[in-house]
């Protein structure tokens, strides 16, 4: 949702309409779970996906629909097995999908995108939603935080924030009044920490931020870690040396993932010394096997446990034999993929 937050609100800024689209409803074997969402502008833009093929297909063409009339629809696409093959699809299943449609010329909208891209900006957390009414109007919603609430939400915003039971993640529910609502949770889904500004934390970065992490840089030197090199990093930090406090300013829980490509043996050392002491959910180094062991050495030694050290992906990244910064960095990508989406 980052990039149709970025567009959206864009597009709204200058005035132009656009349909939403969010897959609210699966069955059997589909291409993409709910939550899937896709951003159409009247002029035949999109951004996101719904799972490709004769789905999108269908999805874009209801959608240009939906624009042209200004009322959001809900459609629903199903296939049997031989049908799904006879136009591409492996197998059948069933999709329903909303069109939600977004009227620039309604304030509420661009204050609701444009606090949904400060979230991510920042890396804050909120919820979005869709009231899956037939009726005309706003649909949407934005809770922030804070309790604040943009747009139309059809309940006890307050209570829903602080109910433990509230789904965790993209989700269809019934609400007080039997409205059904579609709430997802909205902000950065990890923060990936790369220390270290040379070839492969430059060529890693701009990889990261499109999966959708909050990337942040850190360096030593003033040359390598600046916005300049990192145009698209959340944030880029110099800092005067990398034998402290090295997260002092950028705190690491179970959302984080550290990266440790410095320049030389002994930074990576005292960077992972430093990272083991924090929460981090991943922590992965760079460098070669007997690199690798002879640092693990010096932090049994320092008094780190077997345990401790057991937390630690180095090498780092998936073994496909890569060999450029370029080919490492999406080794180290598909790594960070896995343990978000498996958890090892």
């Amino acid at each position: 949702m980052r990039a149709i937050a970025q567009t959206a609100s864009e597009l709204l800024k200058n005035g132009a309409d656009f349909a939403l689209c969010v897959v609210v409803g699966r069955s059997g074997s589909t291409p993409r779970e709910v939550g899937a969402s896709m951003l159409v502008a009247a002029g035949g833009r999109s951004v996101g996906t719904v799972g490709g093929g004769a789905l999108e297909y269908d999805t874009l063409r209801r959608a240009r629909e939906v624009l042209a009339q200004k009322r959001s629809a809900l459609i629903h696409f199903g296939l049997t097995n031989e049908a799904a093959q006879q136009i591409g699809m492996i197998c059948g299943g069933a999709t329903d999908i909303w069109i939600d449609y977004v009227d620039a010329a309604n304030p509420i909208y661009y204050d609701l995108y444009q606090a949904m891209a400060d979230v991510y900006r920042t890396g804050g957390r909120a919820w979005f939603g869709i009231s899956l009414a037939a009726d005309t109007g706003v649909h949407q919603c934005l809770l922030l935080a804070d309790g604040t609430v943009l747009g139309r939400f059809p309940g006890d915003a307050g209570a829903l924030l602080a109910d433990p039971g509230k789904p965790s993640g993209a989700a269809v529910f019934t609400v007080p009044g039997q409205r059904r609502l579609y709430l997802r949770p909205i902000g950065s889904e990890a923060k990936a920490i790369i220390v270290g500004a040379g070839h492969v934390g430059w060529q890693l970065a701009p990889l990261v931020h499109m999966l959708g992490f909050t990337t942040v840089v850190i360096d030593d030197r003033d040359e390598f870690a600046n916005c300049e090199r990192f145009p698209n990093a959340d944030r880029v930090l110099a800092l005067a040396t990398l034998t402290r406090d090295v997260f002092l300013h950028e705190p690491c829980d179970a959302d984080t993932f550290v990266v440790i490509v410095t320049r030389g043996h002994s930074f990576d050392r005292d960077v992972l010394a430093q990272a083991l002491q924090t929460g981090a959910r991943y922590i992965g180094m760079i460098g070669s096997r007997s690199k690798r062991d002879k640092i693990y050495q010096d932090l049994l030694d320092y008094g780190f446990t077997e345990r401790d050290i057991a937390r630690v992906y180095s090498p780092i990244g998936v073994d496909i034999a890569a060999q450029t910064p370029e080919e490492i960095a999406v080794s180290i990508a598909a790594e960070m993929i896995r343990v978000r989406r498996t958890g090892r």
